[in-house]
């Protein structure tokens, strides 16, 4: 009688563990579905927004350039004009964000959930180096780092020095790129350096689940 019970009471606990993974497991789908689909409507009211910035212009999105260790980082969207090259990494998400100039991961927070996620500075930095090493150029004068935040996002409680690089909100982007004085490029290197990098938006498949999985080495947070 208590080896019977014994069995059914593992099985009860077997049963429990796999709903309980189950669970999990549907909650994290349900979680990056909302995510992904956050990500796609920020990165279309930003090329939205950028599209109707003032000049001559070429725009390109969801960039995948080739970094020097043979893995990719993908670029959500580069501004050509006669600024210069605008890297600008987009962050779709309510909530108040903490974080610093140089550490590692910053944070965000909001009644829904919790999350820490990769520096979007460095992760910047770092596409304009591999945009630099694909395009042959030696000096970062031509670039402008940009990161942009949904207007709901709180940035009371991020610390930044904004020196090489600007964070703002996506109603403050035209205001932004009008502060950008000076004409480094001409018409011809804007469409040179579009045609050069056009290739890159036409990732396979292959190229983007090699990226995803090098991402969740490199970054695990």
């Amino acid at each position: 009688m208590i080896a019977v019970l014994v069995i059914l009471l593992l099985l009860l606990i077997g049963v429990l563990w796999i709903r309980r993974r189950l669970r999990i497991r549907r909650q994290a789908k349900e979680k990056k579905a909302r995510t992904d689909a956050a990500g796609l409507l920020g990165e279309q009211m930003l090329l939205e927004k950028v599209k109707k910035l003032p000049g001559r212009k070429r725009i390109l999105s969801n960039v995948y350039i080739p970094r020097a260790n043979q893995t990719t980082t993908e670029i959500d969207l580069i501004l050509i004009s006669r600024k210069g090259i605008f890297v600008v990494e987009n962050k779709n998400m309510s909530g108040h964000l903490s974080g610093d100039d140089d550490s590692r991961t910053w944070f965000h927070a909001s009644y829904q959930n919790s999350f820490s996620f990769y520096n979007p500075i460095l992760q910047n930095r770092a596409h304009i180096h591999a945009l630099m090493r694909v395009l042959k150029l030696e000096e970062d004068t031509l670039f402008h780092s940009w990161i942009v935040l949904s207007d709901g996002c709180g940035m009371r409680n991020l610390k930044l020095r904004q020196d090489t690089y600007r964070v703002m909100r996506l109603s403050k982007i035209r205001r932004n790129y009008r502060r950008v004085h000076g004409k480094v490029l001409l018409r011809e290197d804007i469409e040179e350096i579009y045609q050069r990098l056009l290739p890159y938006t036409r990732a396979s498949r292959r190229i983007k689940k090699e990226h995803m999985q090098s991402i969740a080495k490199r970054h695990p947070v």
